[in-house]
């Protein structure tokens, strides 16, 4: 009860240092909160700007173009959203015991590397070599993504901004984030 008390008394003290201000304003006038919102704001853009949409949404087309049949590339694109969802575990844990910067320096180099071994794998010529090379190279940028940029941006975005502005930071990240998406789209 008495951290409660305590709590209720720094959200008072907050309210009343806040009184009046624009947080809006603020997040770009105060130099820390610019910095969050600079930050937030270009983990959300590279989240867009990862591939993973692309894999998401048309990894059963890249799979049958790599040569397999519709349902084997329905089935692999499954494998996708399995390993995606199995290593986004991973990320409970190495958040904050990693740090949430060397899972993003970790996992961009990684993701670009499988991106690149599976755009590549299609000029191998067709058959088993191809399919077995496009395949490890999306499972491998899923184990890459989940981890990372799957989780990061919004942690990091919720975290950045002291409470006064997190609200209007926390959403202006977002809003890049789901402008892109819709722009990508």
């Amino acid at each position: 009860k008495a951290s409660i008390a305590l709590d209720e008394e720094k959200a008072e003290a907050e309210k009343e240092l806040t009184a009046g201000r624009s947080g809006f304003r603020e997040l770009f006038t105060v130099p820390r909160n610019r910095r969050a919102a600079l930050a937030s704001v270009i983990v959300m853009f590279m989240q867009q700007f990862c591939g993973v949409n692309v894999i998401a949404y048309y990894s059963s087309n890249i799979f049958s173009q790599s040569g397999f049949n519709n349902i084997q590339a329905l089935l692999a694109s499954f494998g996708f959203g399995l390993i995606n969802w199995l290593f986004a575990f991973p990320a409970v844990y190495t958040i904050d015991t990693f740090g949430r910067r060397n899972l993003l320096l970790t996992t961009f180099p990684l993701m670009a590397i499988f991106l690149l071994m599976t755009g590549f794998s299609f000029f191998i010529p067709e058959g088993n070599g191809r399919l077995a090379v496009v395949a490890l190279g999306i499972y491998l940028y899923g184990m890459a993504y989940s981890p990372g940029e799957g989780p990061v941006p919004f942690t990091y975005s919720a975290e950045a901004f002291p409470l006064t502005v997190r609200d209007i930071g926390m959403s202006l990240s977002t809003s890049v984030l789901w402008f892109f998406n819709f722009v990508v789209a």
